[in-house]
């Protein structure tokens, strides 16, 4: 006769112990090798940007447990995303032929995934220039911004909103930029507060304007600068002239099919 299962209390709580240290282990695992990677970035760009793919599997051997991907549906964007944000704080200011390959790396291994477990990583990263990047070339893997809008529809002043935290900076300052998301509070000191974030979300607002227009226009016929002008009403009228400027400038990165 096989063991009698032990459903008391304190065995539950021993096992739950267990089982968050086990997991608090793995995560630490995970930020040890996001930190090697930082700090090979810091030292060798290029190279780091070569090696993205080694460290992505080394991240993805993290868990012990085989078959545990599957399981839970893909990888742990937890562990994968930071990589991805160590790469996005030099992103804008490598070169363009780096910022390329970069790009690759990043597309390369969310191509292998199933496009929503692609979509829960790039929710997750923060440097506009990349999330546009890779928007304008995978539109699939758009995620929208239901979190970010949860937190501003929370945080209608500015001193409610620096106690809530997003997920991504990108789509956080996106949600932001869209009046009917956001008050003119906390637009109003956000653009005052972080201007490099803004500067940068509107490259990637511009980036996914003309593509997305472009794109619609072939389908349809329709003249793409309407449709630039109706995409771009959602966005605080305060800023249409930087994101048109913006779109002429063509900041962002389209490879060739």
């Amino acid at each position: 006769m096989g063991e009698v299962i032990d459903f008391t209390e304190q065995k539950f709580k021993r096992q739950a112990k267990k089982f968050v240290e086990q997991i608090s282990s793995l995560y630490d695992m995970a930020s040890e090798l996001s930190e090697e990677y930082s700090q090979l970035l810091s030292q060798d760009p290029k190279k780091s940007i070569e090696m993205l793919p080694i460290f992505i599997k080394r991240l993805r051997e993290v868990n012990p447990e085989p078959g545990m991907e599957a399981l839970s549906g893909g990888p742990n964007q937890d562990w994968i995303a930071p990589l991805f944000n160590v790469l996005g704080g030099i992103y804008p200011f490598i070169e363009r032929d780096a910022r390329k390959e970069g790009l690759i790396q990043c597309l390369n291994y969310l191509d292998g995934l199933r496009y929503d477990y692609s979509q829960n990583h790039v929710e997750l990263i923060h440097e506009p220039w990349l999330v546009g990047d890779i928007l304008v070339n995978r539109n699939l893997y758009w995620c929208g911004f239901k979190r970010p809008t949860e937190i501003l529809a929370k945080s209608r002043t500015w001193k409610d909103f620096l106690k809530n935290k997003g997920e991504s900076d990108f789509f956080l300052t996106l949600a932001i930029t869209c009046p009917e998301y956001s008050s003119l509070e906390v637009r109003k000191n956000f653009y005052k507060e972080f201007p490099e974030m803004l500067d940068r979300t509107e490259d990637g607002i511009a980036a996914l304007t003309y593509e997305n227009s472009e794109n619609e226009s072939k389908k349809t016929g329709e003249d793409i600068q309407l449709l630039i002008d109706r995409r771009m009403i959602k966005y605080d009228p305060l800023l249409h002239n930087d994101i048109r400027r913006k779109i002429e400038e063509r900041k962002w990165i389209k490879l060739e099919k």
